[in-house]
C-alpha cells in the first residue's frame, strides 16, 4: 500500500479524536503516504502530528454546496493514484464519491443501501460511544486490534518557551482558563457559555496563592476575554495571555507547561487530552462520555456548576 487518502471533515477536534485511527492505519500499512483532506478550518492538526504526510483542503460547509463544488472535491480524490480511501462520513453521497474516485480499496461506514453496495471494507456505525472508538471501527475493518481507551496522542517536537519567558511564567506553577468557544457552535445554536467565570477566576485568585491563574484564549474569543478582564480583580498572581494572532504553538506550549486546564467543550480540550495534561471541561448539551476518553486526568463537569462548588473541585484535583 503506497498511496491512501483519508477524508475527516469536522472541526479541529474532530481530527485530534481521529488521530488513533491514523496511528494504527500507519502501523498497517507503514510504508505508506497518507494524504488527509480536511476542513480549511482544522489545517492545524499538521502541527499536532507526524502522522499526515500531506494536506488537502475543501470547505464542505459551503453555502450553498454546488454540484460543481462536488465535481472538485472528486478532482482532489481522483487528483493523484490512491490505493486506499478512507473516509468517516456517513451520508449517501460519500460513498458514492468514494466509488466515483476510481480508488480501488473504499473503507467507511455501512449505514445505508449505497455504502453497503459501494464500499469495499465497512465499518458499522455507533455513535453512541466515546467518538475515537467510533472512528477506530474504521481501522478495525482493515483488520486493526481493538482497543479500550483510544487517548490521542500530540508529541511535540518545537516548543514556543519564547511566550512563557515574555510573560514571566517559568518559576511558578500556573492553571491555565481558556473561557472561549467556536463561533460555528453559536451559529448552531450549541449553547456552551459558563456564566460563573468571573467568580470561578476571583476565587482561584485568592485561594491559589501558589499557583499564577492565567486567562488566554484564540483568535474568536476577544469579546469574552475584554469583558472578564472588567470583571476580575487586579492581583499579582493573575495574567491575561492573549493576542488574536497567537499561534497555535504557542497555546499549545502554555498548555503543555499547565498544571491545570479548566475550558467549554472545545477544540483546546482535545488538545490537552493529546498532551495528557489534567483537565476540568465544562459540558452544555454534549454528552462527555463521547468526547473525553475515560482517563483519571479528564474530569467534565456541568455548564450550571457553581463557581464556589468548582472551586472546591480543583482544590480535590490538584
Amino acid at each position: 500500500m503506497k498511496q491512501i487518502l483519508v477524508l475527516n471533515f469536522g472541526g479541529l477536534g474532530d481530527e485530534i479524536l481521529f488521530l488513533p485511527t491514523l496511528e494504527s492505519i500507519k502501523t498497517l500499512y507503514p510504508n505508506s503516504k497518507l494524504t488527509l483532506i480536511l476542513e480549511p478550518r482544522s489545517s492545524g492538526i499538521a502541527e499536532l502530528t507526524n502522522l499526515i504526510d500531506s494536506i488537502l483542503t475543501f470547505d464542505i460547509k459551503k453555502k450553498p454546496l454546488l454540484v460543481r463544488d462536488l465535481l472538485d472535491l472528486l478532482g482532489l480524490l481522483r487528483a493523484n493514484s490512491y490505493d486506499m480511501v478512507i473516509s468517516s462520513g456517513s451520508s449517501p453521497l460519500v460513498a458514492l464519491l468514494l466509488f466515483l474516485s476510481g480508488i480501488p480499496i473504499r473503507v467507511g461506514f455501512n449505514c445505508n443501501i449505497v455504502s453497503n453496495l459501494l464500499l469495499t471494507h465497512k465499518a458499522k456505525l455507533n455513535q453512541n460511544q466515546y467518538a475515537g472508538l467510533m472512528y477506530y471501527s474504521l481501522a478495525q475493518s482493515l483488520g486493526a486490534k481493538p482497543q479500550l481507551s483510544l487517548r490521542p496522542e500530540i508529541h511535540l517536537t518545537n516548543i514556543d518557551n519564547q511566550i512563557l519567558q515574555d510573560n514571566h511564567l517559568t518559576n511558578k506553577p500556573f492553571i491555565l482558563i481558556h473561557p472561549g468557544t467556536s463561533k460555528l457552535s453559536l451559529k448552531k445554536g450549541i449553547i456552551k457559555t459558563y456564566n460563573n467565570w468571573p467568580g470561578l477566576i476571583n476565587n482561584l485568585i485568592n485561594e491559589f496563592q501558589q499557583y499564577q491563574i492565567v486567562l488566554t484564549g484564540g483568535p474568536e474569543d476577544s469579546d469574552i476575554i475584554l469583558a472578564l478582564q472588567t470583571q476580575i480583580k487586579t492581583s499579582s498572581n493573575f495574567k491575561i495571555i492573549y493576542n488574536p494572532q497567537l499561534r497555535l504553538k504557542s497555546f499549545i506550549s502554555l498548555l503543555n507547561l499547565s498544571s491545570l486546564f479548566i475550558c467549554l467543550d472545545s477544540a483546546p480540550m482535545h488538545i490537552a487530552c493529546g498532551l495528557n495534561k489534567k483537565l476540568i471541561a465544562l459540558f452544555g448539551p454534549t454528552d462527555p462520555l463521547k468526547l473525553l476518553p475515560a482517563n483519571a486526568s479528564f474530569k467534565a463537569k456541568p455548564l450550571t456548576i457553581k463557581a464556589e462548588e468548582l472551586t472546591q473541585e480543583i482544590k480535590n484535583f490538584l
